[in-house]
């Protein structure tokens, strides 16, 4: 490779060797001897290289093992972090041991550490029960204790239910909502969050978690009795044809389609935007719900919240895995293969699963969607709620809108420096915009600091389309890292509308906001054809392409 061209460009050649398909495929060797003549070679060209090698194949993946576990062992933060991050995804095992040294020294920071756990759950490797222990033991931040449990719950579950137990009287509600997962998965765990739940010593805000969790064991009766106490004082639909009219009515003359909307994107008191699609807006657990104000009557809506297992819809099965350790896990079956199942849950999670721990994997009857999806709002915000499932104008107001974005922060408020300094962060927080489209910024943006907010937005094809943002602070946006847009002083806190050409599929829109001491409130939106947005990017096929077993 020519020493004259410049760090970009080795960059882009690195990358450009997923783009030649050839029978047998290209050799990496070239590739493998250019590194190991330039060991301080850039790390976003060894960062591409990982990445090149992880996904040309196991034969390819192989001979960039030695520099992968050279890279733990690099003084830089960030290519400890690429390292870990190619260990997980390639499955390297023999890393287990310098990760597990990595989750015990505390001189590391939070985000490495918990790169580190997440690695060691994929690979499933039983040394790092005890340092993990000894972690959700420690004075750790409760993120990072959250992705040990997470971890531990997928080694060794009878250590993790110990674990989650004496989490249930702490008050984060990160780390709580964490421990009744984990709980919920195992028919003791559950029957404990239930009773917990009906003593009064859970949050009400728990109640969709513990009944899912009740249902799966339903056929205890001591369990469905404590599922019956648990959903007293809910609120009860019939669909009786008289109740049916009745709702008609009261949606007709009374029912507030914007106040609806509202509850709908609100995913602390319902999961609709956390699990089904809208108008680009929401998550991919259910079925896309796009245009329902004309696909679906009134009475059909009704009886797919009241009754959601009576019509299932295609593609949208429901799975029961059984682990050998007593483990429950119901969702989506999203891939299987000889070495693993993936289930993905109603929250969201993708579950992996070894083919050698599972008892039995069955489809069910049952739909995901529970019985009790609205059971937390009162009856009057339930026909508001419906008057939104039918009202044209208040979801076709979600085209393009930004409702979620992963949030880090705090950065040197430098709005002219380059965006490298965030490339490698784990630090990320998912953060939800509030109805109105407002994310706020305000527990990121400390004094003299700025945040960065990262959103994806997929596009079925090549397209130029408009972003528009609103903010009183200074503001730059990079668009698959090309800088799109940039404002240096504060605004006077108008939307401000700029053009970007999107390629097809998943595209990054990565804003960095410096605090001036404005309002710390940003809001984004993508105007194209049909668009949609998420926090992260999932396994959408692009039209004429194979799923390739997804």
């Amino acid at each position: 490779m020519r020493p004259d061209i410049t760090t970009a460009q080795r960059e882009a050649l690195v990358r450009s060797y997923t783009n030649y398909q050839f029978d047998p495929p290209i050799s990496l060797d070239p590739l493998v001897t250019f590194l190991a003549r330039r060991p301080n070679e850039s790390l976003d060209v060894v960062r591409a290289a990982v990445e090149v090698f992880a996904v040309s194949g196991e034969a390819n993946a192989r001979k960039a093992h030695d520099l992968i576990l050279g890279l733990l062992s690099n003084p830089d933060d960030d290519a400890r972090f690429v390292a870990i991050k190619a260990i997980e995804d390639m499955r390297l095992s023999a890393a287990a041991p310098q990760l597990v040294t990595i989750l015990g020294d505390s001189a590391k920071r939070e985000s490495e550490r918990a790169a580190a756990v997440r690695a060691l759950r994929v690979l499933g490797d039983k040394r790092a029960v005890a340092p993990i222990q000894a972690m959700l033991n420690g004075q750790h931040p409760a993120t990072l204790k959250s992705v040990a449990l997470q971890a531990l719950a997928a080694l060794d579950i009878t250590a993790a239910r110990a674990a989650a137990e004496k989490l249930l009287d702490q008050p984060d509600p990160t780390l709580l909502s964490e421990a009744v997962t984990v709980l919920a998965a195992t028919k003791p765990g559950a029957k404990l969050i239930g009773e917990r739940f009906v003593a009064k010593r859970l949050p009400r805000d728990f109640l969709p978690q513990v009944t899912e969790a009740l249902k799966k064991f339903g056929e205890d009766p001591a369990i469905a009795k404590l599922q019956t106490e648990a959903l007293r004082g809910a609120l009860l639909v019939s669909l009786e044809p008289g109740q049916i009219e009745k709702v008609r009515k009261l949606v007709s003359d009374k029912g507030d389609a914007k106040r609806g909307r509202d509850l709908y994107l609100n995913t602390k008191i319902l999961a609709c935007a956390t699990c089904h699609r809208m108008e680009g807006v929401g998550g991919s657990v259910g079925p896309d719900l796009t245009r329902i104000w004309d696909t679906m009557t009134l009475d059909k809506l009704l009886e797919s919240i009241i009754d959601p297992s009576k019509e299932i819809k295609e593609g949208f099965q429901t799975y029961r895995l059984a682990t050998a350790d007593g483990q429950i896990f119901t969702g989506l079956k999203i891939k299987e293969d000889s070495k693993e199942v993936l289930i993905r849950e109603a929250n969201g999670r993708d579950m992996r699963i070894e083919k050698d721990n599972i008892d039995s994997l069955a489809p069910t009857k049952v739909s995901l969607m529970p019985d009790n999806a609205v059971a937390q709002i009162s009856y009057d915000q339930f026909i508001d709620l419906l008057a939104f499932l039918k009202s044209k104008k208040e979801q076709e107001s979600l085209r393009g809108l930004i409702a979620e974005v992963a949030v880090t922060g705090p950065f040197p408020p430098d709005l002219k420096s380059l965006k490298a300094e965030v490339v490698a962060t784990s630090k990320w927080k998912t953060l939800y915009a509030e109805p109105s489209g407002k994310l706020d910024l305000a527990a990121l943006l400390a004094p003299n600091s700025a945040v960065y907010a990262r959103s994806y937005v997929f596009a079925p094809m090549k397209q130029k389309v408009s972003i528009t943002v609103k903010s009183e602070n200074p503001l730059r946006v990079w668009v698959n890292d090309v800088s799109s847009f940039d404002r240096q002083s504060p605004g006077a806190g108008v939307e401000e509308t700029f053009s970007t050409e999107l390629k097809q599929g998943w595209n990054v829109v990565l804003v960095k906001v410096p605090n001036t001491g404005k309002s710390p409130a940003l809001s984004i939106r993508v105007a194209g054809e049909s668009l949609r947005t998420a926090v992260n990017p999932d396994n959408t096929v692009l039209p004429g392409t194979s799923a390739g077993g997804q």
